[in-house]
């Protein structure tokens, strides 16, 4: 519903930047040329990072299979801090809670995004459980 409504008032509402491809339930971002899963795995499934990984890696959304795990920077660009979930509207499936990167900070520990917050987080435990938003360039 929420990407109707973004079709209908004007793309200016869901952040310009996203167009969404309901045909493929993902959402292209033009200016960096990425394109991101927002199907119902995205908000139904927590994982290990190590799992988020592999599952990234075999996803075979929209007869695509180059899909990865997003960098911290990639995915920050899409938080929305006026809202809650901390995200741009056009996204459909999000859950307000963490979302794992592929990113470490200098003491080797996994970033996230907390959704909840808008904040970028990092995490001592890869086996703690996250959601993953996977993602794949679009050029």
């Amino acid at each position: 519903m929420k990407t109707l409504a973004c079709i209908f008032l004007g793309m200016s509402l869901c952040g310009s930047d996203f167009v969404p491809e309901q045909q493929t339930q993902t959402i292209i971002q033009t200016p960096e040329a990425l394109m991101w899963q927002d199907d119902e795995q995205v908000s139904d499934q927590k994982m290990s990072y190590k799992s988020a990984l592999s599952y990234c890696e075999s996803l075979g959304l929209g007869d695509m299979t180059d899909w990865r795990m997003p960098t911290q920077q990639e995915l920050f660009r899409l938080v929305d801090a006026q809202r809650t979930p901390t995200i741009f509207p056009v996204f459909a499936h999000t859950a307000t809670e963490c979302y794992w990167t592929i990113s470490k900070n200098k003491n080797n520990r996994v970033s996230f995004i907390d959704f909840a917050t808008g904040k970028r987080m990092n995490m001592m435990g890869i086996d703690h459980s996250c959601f993953v938003r996977c993602v794949r360039k679009t050029k």
